[in-house]
């Protein structure tokens, strides 16, 4: 449950996100938002959800390509690690079908695709990973929710061929609002993209904004009209950086965020506000509710959560540390819990903090959240560093060629 489905569900956490936000500061908002043009319609094949989720890669895409000059800033230096499609696409291992993990339909093959989908997006112009950047959206959806539409591979090839007969009309209707995009953060200085917020992202099981610029936190919305729980959605990311800075003075989140905003791309319209009253007192009844929420919550799944030992991942992530451990050297993703890896010396070395890299490996440990405990990987198999493919010769824990097996046809 994501923090807009904690929203939309649990009216006491409504009440306890109403009192940061005081009537005047409401009511201003409600002004800057009467009156704006619904915008126009989506394009075909894309649902109100799909459509925001593309923006959100796209805008993003911007930034990451530097087609908006910025300096963004490394996650090595936020403690964070920018995600796609959950930052990772799951590919259980030979021995662990993805039943035994609970998810209902994504079979080995398929989430190869994901794999696919996920580099295309990363390493080509967005105009020709249009097909299959949609496709990715179905893995955002599986990421978060653990449910998805495609079913088989031939489900998401037939995607990709329905997108690309409409790719035109899509791209017809997303390049103005990337045209405006380009326009409406010039001059922009600093930016973290898809930020999260420590504990208080995993309090309510997954939290994460979408772009941080300059102090402001924006949050990408692509519909005709915006209601107060979009606007309690924007305020509760604020709330959770809180969450997160408070007793940890080394949080990214310490004094980072002075406004909170909303891109409303089918209006292009970018608009933001001062950060409500985030009154210390209010801050603690929210933390002391979540975090109560979240302990009833890791008694009940601790034990499905070591059903993920022995299940391989590819990750797409930014180094955030590099340790010395004896002859290997150990890696750090950012987050919380985090993730940690070990990769031998001679591998580590052509690695630097920051670096964005493309990997896979195996879960031996899957941490916890409450206590702290990151995720452990090993067999860990380097595919690109910065983008620039590993050779095959020089990948550390790769299985030799004869032991993977073919994916059926």
């Amino acid at each position: 449950m994501s923090l807009t489905s904690l929203i939309n569900s649990n009216a006491e956490f409504r009440h306890l996100l109403d009192q940061f936000m005081p009537a005047e500061w409401y009511k201003s908002v409600c002004r800057d938002l009467h009156g704006l043009d619904p915008g126009e319609p989506l394009p075909p094949l894309l649902t109100p959800i799909q459509a925001g989720v593309l923006c959100d890669f796209a805008i993003r895409k911007l930034f990451r390509d530097g087609d908006i000059p910025c300096v963004l800033v490394r996650h090595a230096e936020s403690g964070q690690c920018e995600s796609v499609a959950g930052g990772h696409v799951i590919v259980p291992g030979d021995e662990h079908p993805s039943a035994m993990l609970g998810l209902s339909g994504p079979s080995r093959e398929l989430l190869f695709i994901g794999e696919e989908c996920l580099n295309a997006y990363l390493s080509k112009p967005l105009r020709e990973a249009l097909p299959k950047t949609v496709l990715l959206i179905e893995f955002e959806s599986f990421a978060r929710t653990r449910t998805m539409s495609i079913r088989s591979p031939i489900d998401a090839y037939r995607r990709v061929y329905e997108i690309s007969q409409a790719a035109d009309l899509i791209w017809a209707w997303l390049e103005p609002i990337l045209t405006w995009a380009k326009k409406a953060f010039v001059g922009t200085n600093r930016v973290l993209l898809n930020p999260k917020f420590g504990l208080g992202s995993h309090l309510v099981e997954g939290a994460d904004g979408d772009l941080w610029v300059n102090g402001t936190l924006y949050d990408i919305k692509c519909c005709k009209r915006v209601g107060r729980n979009e606007i309690r959605q924007v305020v509760g990311y604020a709330a959770l950086a809180v969450l997160d800075a408070r007793g940890n003075p080394s949080s990214f989140w310490s004094e980072k965020i002075a406004h909170v905003g909303m891109v409303l791309a089918r209006q292009q319209v970018q608009v933001e506000w001062p950060v409500p009253g985030l009154v210390a007192e209010h801050i603690a009844v929210l933390g002391d509710w979540l975090e109560q929420r979240a302990e009833e919550r890791e008694a009940q799944r601790g034990r499905s959560r070591e059903r993920l030992v022995g299940v391989r991942l590819a990750l797409h992530g930014t180094i955030c540390d590099i340790r010395q451990a004896g002859p290997n050297v150990e890696l750090v993703l950012g987050g919380t819990p985090g993730m940690e890896f070990s990769v031998p010396a001679d591998t580590a070395s052509r690695l630097c903090k920051g670096d964005e890299i493309h990997f896979r490996g195996t879960i031996v440990d899957p941490g916890s959240f409450i206590p702290r405990r990151p995720m452990r990987l090993e067999n860990v198999e380097v595919v690109s560093v910065r983008g620039t493919p590993v050779a095959d010769n020089q990948r550390q824990g790769a299985p030799s060629k004869g032991s993977r097996k073919k994916p059926r046809r």
